[in-house]
């Protein structure tokens, strides 16, 4: 594939589908132990995998800080012919990874029982939180590099093998599941190690592309500079604020829906939220599918491939916005069911809720795409604030303010509202800055 070349539209469908199968397959890793153990354990299982979510995101928003944020400027650097410096940009990522991996585990480790108390883990679920909390620490290194390197592997011309990779991963993952927990009896131990086997057998077939004769992922140490650091850390923050901050949220909605409403709300949330991670997983999808394309025609100064890029990627993100929100609004209760065993006052509280929630969804996957375009054309400043505004700002006021003026059911409004407001400021911010 020559990026600075070849025919626009082919080119983009050639990313598309192995990319969204790439990051549509991750969320896998988390949707597979949700209904596997809330289905085959029961539901303070569930409850326990739900305080964990947040150091999931963790591990995975370093991920995505390194791998693309070094990928991005690793690719733009390749379309400007300068290859020892993309290869730079590869090898700080690396030395990076290894030392979060490092200083995450330690963290974790020591302090296991402080953190997940913090974070909302409870008396009646602490021992679902260790049995699998533990192993999940212990697995970061995993987490990073994998989340990492299908970046970086997909970006270096090797969508298939990136995508090959996350699936097996996540194939894996699934039958291990169920293999461990109903199979075998493990309990949330097995699905904790179901997830870190099939970590290691994604990474295993990333690593089939470094024995490729067409791999430009090479270290080069006499390339490393704090310089490229900073420019990594700046152009990545966003992926990581993303990850970071819908760990919060779900702190925030968890509190609020306990206090509010009881563990039906909790629960109703839960299922919610597991429904994001598909819509997000798409999301992030189309706008990697865009980001090393635009970002070797930036380098290149190819405006007019940038825009046609930017074009297909956006109408991409409209489609799958308006194919996700019908869905919640048509099936909200086969969702519901999907997992877990809801009763009639279940079903009273989640059905409307996730009516009302969806329509989020109409706007968030358009907000997510412009945030990663704007990654790419090195102008990360705008698609930082994106972030703040929807991940952690407007959500993290509404959730308590809504409630307080329009009464509890006003809480299932905080993301639609919050999720609008973060769309009209991208396009503003589009049309005004970029001008395509």
């Amino acid at each position: 594939m020559d990026i600075l070349n070849d025919n626009e539209n082919r080119l983009f469908f050639r990313f598309l589908i192995p990319t969204i199968g790439a990051t549509l397959i991750t969320s896998i890793y988390i949707l597979a132990d949700a209904i596997i153990i809330g289905r085959f354990i029961n539901e303070r299982a569930m409850a326990a995998l739900n305080v964990l979510t947040p150091i999931f995101s963790l591990f995975n928003g370093t991920g995505y800080l390194l791998g693309v944020g070094g990928s991005v400027l690793m690719s733009a650097s390749f379309g400007e012919k300068r290859i020892e410096k993309g290869q730079g940009f590869f090898t700080v990522s690396v030395a990076c990874a290894v030392v979060f991996s490092v200083f995450y585990m330690i963290v974790l480790l020591l302090g296991f029982n402080f953190i997940v108390r913090l974070i909302g883990a409870t008396d009646d679920i602490i021992d679902y939180v260790r049995q699998y909390g533990y192993i999940l620490a212990s697995g970061a290194p995993l987490f990073i590099f994998s989340s990492m390197l299908q970046v970086f592997v997909r970006n270096d011309m090797s969508p298939k093998i990136a995508m090959a990779g996350v699936m097996a991963g996540g194939i894996a993952n699934v039958i291990l599941d169920y293999l461990f927990i109903v199979g075998f009896d493990m309990g949330i131990a097995g699905g904790a190690l179901a997830t870190l086997i099939g970590c290691v057998l994604s990474l295993g077939l990333y690593g089939v592309h470094f024995l490729s004769k067409s791999n430009r992922l090479k270290i080069k140490f006499k390339e490393f500079s704090f310089g490229k650091m900073r420019r990594i850390f700046k152009s990545g923050f966003p992926n990581f604020f993303i990850e970071i901050s819908n760990a919060v949220l779900i702190s925030l909605f968890n509190i609020q829906l306990g206090r509010l409403i009881g563990f039906e709300g909790i629960t109703a949330f839960g299922v919610i939220e597991n429904s994001y991670l598909v819509v997000n997983s798409l999301s992030n999808g189309v706008a990697q599918t865009v980001q090393p394309l635009i970002a070797a025609n930036y380098g290149a100064e190819n405006k007019k491939r940038v825009k046609s890029f930017f074009k297909a990627g956006f109408l991409t993100a409209l489609i799958i916005s308006v194919i996700v929100t019908l869905i919640g609004e048509i099936h909200p209760e086969y969702i519901l069911n999907l997992f877990v065993n809801a009763d009639e006052s279940l079903k009273d509280i989640a059905v409307p809720a996730i009516r009302i929630y969806f329509v989020s969804f109409l706007m968030a996957v358009s907000s997510i795409y412009l945030s990663g375009y704007f990654q790419a054309v090195m102008m990360s400043r705008y698609s930082m604030i994106i972030c703040v505004l929807r991940g952690l700002i407007l959500s993290g006021i509404f959730v308590f303010l809504f409630p307080a003026l329009f009464g509890v059911s006003s809480v299932w409004y905080v993301m639609p509202a919050a999720e609008l407001i973060t769309l009209l400021y991208g396009i503003y911010a589009l049309k005004c800055k970029i001008k395509l």
